[in-house]
């Protein structure tokens, strides 16, 4: 049976030491809720066989880099590879730069540390400029919030193009709490399956998300420092979060 195998990652800044990075309120509140649901929902056609999630100053990109290499070397050939990213992201000739609990880890090590010869896997970025991960030329219409692309075994779905901001609202990210809700609610058929078809999520989240009706701003708009990426925070802040996380649970398939 087709496994499921997830590394989710979700960071803050809070307390990080790091003045450069606006404090963020929802990006680990939105991977925590990505892992319930694949924890909680069964999966159609396969099943969660790994889930690791990594939370504030376990974050680092080393410790991100070694749960990549460790999920990686636990896929069979059948298996789909999750990888999932909420937090800052900043855009530069080279493309994107993802902002970890202690440094940078830039997209283009990220698709490095899938492997030369990637089993599938499908990559989810939740960060301003996250568009920039990808070729243009090759990526879906810029002027839609969400951006698709594929590549052999490497599929990402980005909750802002190269040139976007990210939004927060109510201590979660607007783009992956409306991901959520789509995926946990009834589909016919399940959206949340094996293998993941990120096409088949996209085409399923509110058309007005999808042609950008999300409450964005444009960089230029929000940042004090445009090189470095930001977010719009909305609403009232969530409790205060609690100590690091990072866990790593493995799944026996549910009884039958």
């Amino acid at each position: 049976m087709p496994r499921l195998l997830a590394v989710l990652v979700g960071c803050d800044y809070q307390d990080a030491g790091r003045p450069e990075l606006p404090e963020l309120r929802g990006a680990e509140n939105d991977a925590r809720s990505l892992a319930a649901l694949l924890a909680q929902q069964p999966i159609a056609n396969g099943e969660l066989a790994l889930l690791t999630l990594i939370t504030r100053e376990e974050a680092t990109t080393a410790q991100i880099r070694q749960a990549l290499r460790r999920t990686r070397r636990a896929l069979r050939p059948d298996d789909n590879l999750l990888f999932y990213f909420a937090g800052h992201g900043s855009r530069d000739d080279t493309g994107l730069t993802l902002y970890t609990w202690d440094s940078e880890y830039p997209a283009t090590q990220l698709i490095a540390d899938c492997g030369k010869r990637p089993k599938k896997t499908d990559i989810i970025l939740d960060c301003c400029h996250a568009g920039a991960a990808v070729p243009t030329a090759s990526a879906a219409h810029s002027a839609t919030l969400m951006l698709q692309y594929s590549k052999d075994k490497l599929c990402f779905l980005c909750g802002a193009t190269a040139d976007q901001s990210a939004g927060e609202d109510q201590g979660h990210g607007l783009f992956t709490q409306t991901l959520i809700t789509t995926l946990a609610a009834p589909h016919d058929p399940a959206l949340l399956s094996l293998p993941v078809d990120l096409d088949v999520w996209c085409a399923a989240l509110p058309k007005d998300l999808r042609e950008n009706y999300h409450p964005m701003a444009t960089p230029t708009d929000v940042l004090p420092n445009v090189a470095r990426g930001s977010v719009v925070v909305r609403g009232q802040p969530p409790p205060a979060a609690g100590t690091g996380q990072n866990w790593e649970t493995a799944y026996s398939p549910p009884p039958a």
